[in-house]
């Protein structure tokens, strides 16, 4: 954070004990100070959006887009872009903005210059991402963009009862410890959190990782939910009680029909999720009243594009999301595809926030849907409902080269032997309706992917 901006990498390179004093005394220090002004005035932004009118909240995105637009204007592809449609960026109206031409990662990674905002080195940071296919992207984010999503995220926790300084433990994909040692705990004490190993949620060492978390006592589990499902099914197996939360926070992955439920029924607590990008661009989370995504308009303005380009604007009508993330001044990214899907909401929430709502975020990347014999797309989603998912199956993916056929590779449980749950292959056969065919497989072990997370298929198809 901000009071260790300038010496992070000192501050990193420190033993855990050494760093616990550091952590003590910044909780005694002001937000500003601890935390810098862009978080401060990011908080105070969310904060008060979700109390405008849909008319000021129109006002507010127009002038925070006018403004965006001329901070980064002088990125080739912005100045170009407006150019093109001769359009200004301080006159800049949202009606305008859905005329311009849409851009997508593979332009950003081929011309990453053109998009790259002149400003000072200092200003800004390398980041690189994995990204849903496994392969990397590299792009400029302004360092105190973190700052300011982390704002973000606060605000939208707090409908939870989250506050600064709460504990939590953290399972996401994050390397504990030095290159070639393995550890199965980290801890960060200046946000109070618990890091445990989501590559290491085994038979041997979940009795371990239960019993710290038993020891932190947190307020919330913050994490995948895959691994919070491995997690929450062994203290079932294990009749241990889970610790007492107010709430799960999930993140990063698709959340499948009958996940939630599980989860809620495992931890005996809700579950709160939210969707956002590393490249900043678009914000949304649920609310205290519906599981619907409530967007930030302010963090990013968000639009959704059926397959021929056309804007949807009516409720219950999938659409890639295409987003203008006016988070990071380091990157001109307008109008950039996502690769996500969505549905707008219909009506109001009873939350009382006139904040646009997408009902759900699908999530049918190129890595979240089967090809059948005849082209037809099936969604993890269309899978999932009804399927009689048998006790003895502990994690399945499902892996397609070709279309038309699957590999269905199967974690049994443990103790229950090593044959094909034929229930449950009948049972995946019948959503696929003669559309693809399943060869299934048991396997010892499922592997994660190198950023801890548990695809459920693995979509090798060339298109």
């Amino acid at each position: 954070m901000r009071i260790i901006h300038s010496a992070r990498s000192v501050y990193e390179a420190l033993p855990e004990v050494a760093r616990m004093p550091i952590g003590a005394v910044s909780r005694l220090l002001p937000v500003p100070m601890r935390l810098g002004s862009a978080f401060v005035e990011a908080r105070r932004e969310a904060q008060r959006a979700s109390a405008l009118d849909s008319e000021e909240l129109y006002f507010q995105t127009t002038s925070k887009l006018r403004s965006f637009l001329s901070e980064v204007s002088g990125a080739a592809y912005c100045r170009e872009t407006l150019m093109g449609a001769g359009l200004e960026a301080n006159r800049m109206t949202l009606e305008g903005l859905a005329t311009l031409p849409t851009c997508s990662k593979e332009d950003v990674r081929e011309h990453l210059a053109d998009f790259a905002a002149p400003m000072p080195h200092s200003g800004r940071k390398w980041v690189m991402t994995g990204g849903t296919t496994g392969e990397p992207f590299g792009f400029w984010l302004e360092r105190d963009a973190s700052a300011r999503d982390w704002a973000y995220t606060v605000n939208a926790w707090a409908r939870t009862g989250f506050e600064l300084d709460d504990r939590r433990v953290v399972l996401r994909g994050v390397r504990l410890g030095a290159r070639g040692s393995r550890r199965l705990f980290a801890y960060e004490p200046i946000r109070r959190e618990l890091y445990v190993s989501v590559f290491d949620l085994s038979d041997e060492h979940l009795p371990a990782i239960r019993a710290r978390i038993a020891a932190f006592n947190p307020r919330f589990i913050h994490g995948y939910p895959s691994a919070l499902e491995s997690l929450g099914a062994s203290y079932v197996s294990s009749g241990e009680e889970p610790p007492r939360l107010d709430a799960l926070l999930l993140v990063s992955e698709n959340l499948y029909p009958g996940q939630r439920e599980r989860l809620e029924s495992y931890f005996r607590t809700r579950t709160f999720s939210f969707y956002g990008m590393s490249e900043k661009v678009v914000f949304a989370a649920e609310c205290e009243c519906s599981h619907e995504l409530h967007v930030e308009p302010l963090y990013g303005i968000v639009e959704l594009l059926d397959e021929s380009g056309r804007t949807i604007t009516e409720p219950g009508v999938v659409g890639e999301i295409v987003a203008t993330g006016m988070m990071n001044r380091a990157l001109a990214l307008i109008r950039y595809r996502t690769g996500d899907y969505a549905a707008w909401a219909a009506g109001a929430c009873s939350c009382g926030r006139h904040l646009p709502r997408l009902d759900s975020v699908h999530g049918h990347r190129m890595q979240e849907y089967l090809l059948g014999a005849t082209g037809v797309r099936i969604t993890m989603t269309a899978l999932t409902p009804h399927m009689a998912v048998a006790d003895d199956v502990k994690r399945f993916q499902l892996i397609q080269n070709v279309p038309g056929r699957v590999r269905l590779l199967i974690e049994k449980a443990p103790g229950t032997g090593s044959e094909v749950p034929k229930g449950f292959v009948e049972a995946l056969e019948a959503k696929l309706a003669g559309q693809v065919t399943v060869l299934p497989e048991v396997v010892r072990e499922i592997p994660p992917t190198e950023r801890g997370k548990h695809r459920c298929i693995v979509q090798e198809i060339e298109e």
